[in-house]
Formats: C-alpha cells, sequence, structure tokens
C-alpha cells in the first residue's frame, strides 16, 4: 500500500487499502467534442470550483 500522504511517509500504519489499484481517469479527447468538453468544465466550475462558466469551445480547441 502507498502513504496517505507525504507527511504520514514515515508512519506505516495510516495507509489506504486499495491504493495499490487504482488506474488513472483516461483521457476524453477522442470521446468528447469540444462543446461537450466546455459544458463539462463549466459544470465541474460552477459546481465544485465556485468559478464563473466560462469556458468556450474556442477555449477547448485552443488548449488540445
Amino acid at each position: 500500500m502507498k502513504p496517505a500522504a507525504p507527511a504520514n511517509a514515515a508512519n506505516d500504519e495510516q495507509k489506504f487499502a486499495g491504493v495499490e489499484n487504482m488506474q488513472p481517469m483516461p483521457g476524453f479527447a477522442v470521446t468528447l467534442s469540444d462543446d461537450e468538453l466546455a459544458q463539462l468544465s463549466n459544470y465541474l466550475r460552477a459546481t465544485w470550483g465556485g468559478q464563473p462558466a466560462s469556458v468556450t469551445p474556442a477555449d477547448v480547441k485552443a488548449m488540445r
């Protein structure tokens, strides 16, 4: 198992089970259009980040 956090690396008892089996999140580039990614980004920004929903499809296209 991996340590819970770098600060706890010396503590072998504080570990999270299952972390060793985690996989990275797959990319969306081939699945979602620029418009869909902009909508998803805006939803996440507004819902979880407290940020304005200001991402446009042109912004996504420029970052690809």
